[in-house]
């Protein structure tokens, strides 16, 4: 047999059936235990690009570290969420805290830590997730604000990697799904100002690439149909765009009489903008919000709003990351929302009969 031959290549994979080993990934890169375990670990020690073949290896051989391995790495186990840096993720909003709050309040309970990671976009939390698992830096991942195609599902199927997502139970299969209905709750919004004898009706909402606005979005079109109503759209990825989306809407030639917003930041904007424009709350204009605040119920008038449980979704999403972890399989979870909360900012149009 030739000694460059693929059989004897140090690269060739095992050819056997069995769990590939540490040493399987050490004698392919053609370096000793010590460096495989120091590159995977992400100690120093290492030269950047034997990092990457060591790497490159263990992901080809499909190498995961055993649960003995993870036993001795560290007493403290750790669950991965990568946050998006952009202008339209829901990690900017005040609320992400309280579902922090609920996640990490469930974790702490069973032994678990939260490993946080800053990244640009969706294709950045692709490749932290794919280089963790294979560094062994967490034992499952929270995938939220999913978008159409997302690069993160695509990961954690591809490595099969232990995985949450926050979203709707058909774009998070075979992965666990905990949802919060927001667009059954959206379509409800839009019922009550329509019973309520609003015929235009306008709808603020975020990136529309994410897959739960898109739903959201959806939903407040079939309301509106049912009811014969007019449905004005527009996009706010910034509270830039929520004050001229909301200006746009309010000066237009259709002026809605009723508005709703997928975030209560927006609607204490638009409350703002139309008291600029002279426009009287909820005479006027009637104003309903998804998700509310301190500032919101304190506001003149209080803000009536869908009041979503962040900090029982995040204690939610940690139950189902425990089930996952100790059992194999968890069940899909929705979280329950409550009714309109009705408070100073809806009212019949004027000139209605209703």
């Amino acid at each position: 047999m030739r000694p460059n031959s693929p059989e004897t290549s140090p690269e060739s994979k095992p050819q056997t059936r069995k769990r590939p080993t540490i040493t399987d990934v050490a004698r392919a890169a053609g370096v000793s235990i010590a460096v495989v375990s120091y590159a995977l670990n992400g100690r120093p020690g290492v030269s950047p690009a034997t990092r990457d073949r060591v790497l490159r290896i263990a992901d080809e051989y499909g190498w995961r570290p055993s649960a003995a391995a993870r036993s001795l790495r560290t007493s403290e186990r750790s669950i991965a969420l990568a946050l998006i840096h952009s202008e339209s993720s829901t990690s900017r909003s005040g609320h992400f805290m309280d579902f922090l709050a609920g996640l990490q309040h469930t974790l702490e309970k069973h032994e678990h830590s939260l490993w946080l990671k800053v990244v640009a976009d969706e294709e950045q939390a692709a490749t932290m997730y794919h280089t963790g698992w294979l560094e062994r830096r967490f034992d499952a991942v929270i995938v939220r604000d999913v978008i159409h195609d997302d690069p993160r599902l695509a990961v954690v199927s591809r490595e099969h990697i232990p995985a949450v997502v926050v979203g709707h139970p058909q774009i998070s299969s075979p992965h666990i799904s905990v949802w919060v209905d927001e667009p059954h709750a959206i379509g409800q919004a839009v019922d009550l100002l329509c019973d309520l004898g609003h015929r235009t009706v306008g709808f603020l909402h975020s990136d529309p690439t994410r897959d739960t606005v898109s739903r959201t979005t959806q939903a407040a079109r079939v309301s509106a149909a049912r009811h014969g109503a007019r449905l004005l759209t527009h996009v706010t990825r910034t509270p830039e765009d929520s004050a001229a989306a909301a200006r746009a809407l309010l000066t237009g030639t259709q002026r809605p009489t009723a508005l709703v917003t997928d975030t209560d930041d927006t609607a204490l904007i638009t409350l703002d903008v139309a008291r600029r424009l002279s426009l009287n709350v909820p005479w006027d204009l009637s104003l309903i919000c998804l998700g509310s605040s301190a500032q919101a119920t304190l506001a003149t008038p209080s803000l009536t709003s869908i009041d979503v449980p962040f900090t029982a979704l995040g204690e939610h999403v940690g139950h189902a990351l425990m089930d996952l972890l100790s059992a194999g399989s968890s069940s899909n979870i929705t979280v329950p929302l409550p009714p309109v909360s009705v408070r100073g900012t809806i009212a019949p149009p004027r000139n209605s009969d209703t």
